[in-house]
């Protein structure tokens, strides 16, 4: 396999780029429009290599999207003004290009502090959308071979877990719905564990010569067991001196994925919208990508937390068992089992199975292209 990664690859030198596009724009936007500064912050969020579309920048209220042309250099760019509060719903400005990009806001979402962006090709339809999170607090930790582990704070809280028996594509171990309540906050993984952290961590990598994953740095570990992750978490509080990180129980994953939602997806009920939260079988597996893929080059859910749909199933603390109608407090799931738990869905899985209440399991010992981990770190 040889396909590469686009812009994801060229991170640096496409933000400089971005960076001096955004400025040009910002600084010729006439006197109704927000002025940035001289060298405004940017931001690179999301890109889609598949339909030509390199990223975003952002800087104050203005947002650029770049696409590529046909010879693969960064060409036409789209721009526009964010409003505030209720005036989001609606564009200060829409441009369109010779090229036929157009970009337009279309709506304010259910989430504070959410906007979503639309850039739209007249000609083919293809679309990229951008969201903007409300601030949430991102902690860095530091790893052998500087290696860099970024967790997002998730704060305590309420929520109904599992699936209501009228969601389309449920299964009969999502139900009963019932009320969880975590009473302490927790850190959790922005991303899954890439192989960078795996191997500097623990030193050994268990998916080398194996099919369906890419060895990369950068991409997510996999073929990596329940007693495989037991292991990387005992290193990892080895390297603290103490006993502060785990993996989550289920009810943490479900409650971070979700994100304050209670729709199918943490972005909604819409399918169609899939396809920018996660890489599943659609625009993964039968695009050609049979395999995990870099964490954050999908759009993050409400809490800023990337691949919670799809990519790869993650390991949870808790063995697989019904859900009880009662409800619970910080609960950890079945005392025994034969599976522990996985989450998420993967980049071979249809989308009903990437929803948020659903949910699998797998032999504790047992090794899978399809399957990772992301790591909570106690307060």
């Amino acid at each position: 396999m040889t396909r590469t990664m686009g812009w994801r690859g060229l991170g640096p030198v496409r933000s400089l780029w971005m960076a001096a596009v955004a400025a040009a724009l910002l600084g010729s936007c006439g006197d109704d429009s927000p002025t940035g500064p001289e060298e405004p912050a940017l931001e690179l969020v999301s890109g889609d290599r598949q339909r030509g579309l390199v990223g975003v920048a952002v800087a104050d209220s203005m947002v650029v999207a770049l696409v590529q042309d046909g010879a693969g250099v960064p060409g036409a760019t789209v721009h526009f003004t964010v409003g505030e509060g209720d005036a989001a719903v609606s564009p200060d400005s829409a441009v369109t290009d010779s090229r036929g990009w157009a970009a337009a806001l279309v709506r304010l979402g259910d989430a504070a502090g959410w906007v979503k962006v639309l850039a739209v090709h007249a000609a083919t339809a293809d679309t990229l959308t951008l969201q903007f999170l409300a601030d949430v607090p991102v902690r860095t930790v530091d790893l052998p071979g500087d290696q860099k582990l970024e967790l997002v704070w998730i704060e305590p809280g309420s929520f109904l877990m599992g699936s209501p028996d009228s969601e389309p594509g449920r299964t009969a171990d999502e139900g009963p719905q019932h009320e969880v309540t975590l009473t302490r906050g927790y850190w959790l993984g922005k991303y899954e564990v890439s192989q960078a952290q795996w191997e500097a961590v623990t030193g050994f990598r268990p998916w080398e010569g194996l099919e369906y994953v890419w060895h990369d740095p950068d991409y997510p570990a996999s073929y990596v067991s329940w007693d495989d992750a037991q292991d990387f978490v005992a290193a990892l509080n080895a390297l603290e001196g103490e006993g502060v990180y785990r993996l989550p129980t289920e009810a943490e994953w479900e409650y971070a994925c979700r994100a304050g939602t209670t729709t199918m997806w943490s972005f909604g009920d819409d399918f169609m919208d899939l396809w920018d939260y996660a890489w599943y079988r659609e625009n993964a597996w039968y695009e050609g990508w049979e395999l995990a893929l870099p964490g954050g080059t999908r759009l993050p859910n409400p809490w800023g937390l990337y691949d919670m749909h799809g990519n790869l199933n993650e390991w949870v603390q808790d063995w697989l068992g019904d859900y009880g109608a009662d409800s619970a407090v910080d609960p950890a799931g079945p005392e025994t089992g034969t599976h522990r738990v996985v989450r998420g869905g993967d980049f071979a899985y249809e989308a009903q199975l990437t929803r948020s209440a659903f949910r699998s399991g797998a032999d504790p010992r047992g090794r899978s292209s399809i399957i990772g981990l992301r790591v909570v770190l106690e307060e």
